[in-house]
């Protein structure tokens, strides 16, 4: 048995079929055909059944794929710990990151980023807060950006910045004549919010204290994760939405007009770099937080006597 079967295996867990996994493994198929089968003869149990279409993975497989992600995590630690002891900033960092955050922070300092460590791979995971805590705990990640605080076993946050909670309106909105938008203005409105799963939903809905049931236009609903998206049904259909700091802070100058502050302007969303409690790259992570947070207006980078919204996430 090989690290390069273990990766193998994991790979074609991961794709489905043996042509996408050799792609991603950079080997051809029957190569990687020939090695899944070469481990299935090792073990003496059958990894996949390929007699159903689509193929599936059998009990056995499940259970060694599960050991096999473990074994090359410690795999990847070890090359870690040798990286640590070299004294120089190297090496790969995968950073998973929540869909309601990667369009509207990674463009504040990427590109400065990669030129001040172009030794350092950045590789980002966008997906939703509980399946990044599940890669990390797997180390399919090593470390995420989420929105804390978040119950989760095993792990350790660092706050990295706080933003505010804003309301998108319609242009012709009847709330565009007050001066801030509370949560009472907004009961019996057309409100657009993201579907289950996104942390970013369960905190508009404990700030503006909706019924959950009422909280979407009844003859159309939006199963999704863009905020962008939800701006532009706050164009083109009616109603209004709620927004980040940062999300906001993309929107072009036209918009402005259309954006009212909540009322409880002392209300902010965590933002947190979360670690596993024995996590590696030290270093690099902590290169990492430091340019976030050089390119981030100073306001949103202490809590000043806000309070930090719940995201009711669990893992």
């Amino acid at each position: 048995m090989t690290i390069t079967q273990l990766e193998y295996l994991v790979a074609l867990h991961n794709q489905g079929n043996f042509v996408q996994a050799a792609d991603q493994c950079n080997v051809t198929q029957p190569a990687l055909t020939t090695q899944i089968k070469n481990l299935e003869e090792e073990l003496g149990v059958l990894l996949f059944d390929r007699s159903r279409k689509p193929m599936v993975i059998t009990e056995a497989g499940t259970a060694v794929v599960d050991q096999a992600y473990r074994v090359l995590q410690e795999v990847r630690r070890l090359r870690d710990i040798a990286d640590s002891f070299q004294g120089s900033l190297k090496g790969t960092l995968r950073i998973g990151i929540i869909p309601t955050l990667a369009p509207y922070l990674l463009p504040l300092f990427i590109r400065q980023f990669q030129a001040k460590y172009p030794s350092i791979e950045l590789v980002f995971v966008e997906d939703l807060s509980h399946n990044l805590l599940q890669k990390l705990k797997l180390g399919q990640v090593d470390a995420c950006l989420i929105a804390t605080p978040v119950q989760t076993k095993g792990t350790m946050a660092f706050p990295l910045f706080y933003e505010r909670f804003f309301f998108y309106l319609h242009p012709h909105h009847k709330l565009l004549e007050k001066d801030y938008v509370n949560e009472s203005d907004v009961k019996d409105e057309v409100f657009w919010i993201l579907k289950e799963g996104n942390c970013f939903r369960n905190q508009v809905i404990a700030i503006c204290e909706l019924d959950q049931s009422n909280s979407l236009n009844s003859a159309f609903r939006y199963e999704g994760s863009s905020l962008d998206t939800l701006v532009r049904l706050v164009e083109t259909q009616q109603g209004l939405t709620v927004l980040p700091e940062l999300a906001i802070r993309n929107l072009p100058i036209s918009k402005k007009p259309q954006i009212k502050a909540y009322k409880d302007e002392d209300v902010v969303r965590e933002i947190s770099l979360v670690v596993s409690r024995s996590y590696l790259k030290k270093p690099l992570l902590d290169q990492f937080m430091e340019e976030i947070v050089t390119y981030l207006p100073h306001h949103m980078t202490e809590l000043n006597g806000h309070k930090v919204v719940n995201t009711y996430m669990r893992a």
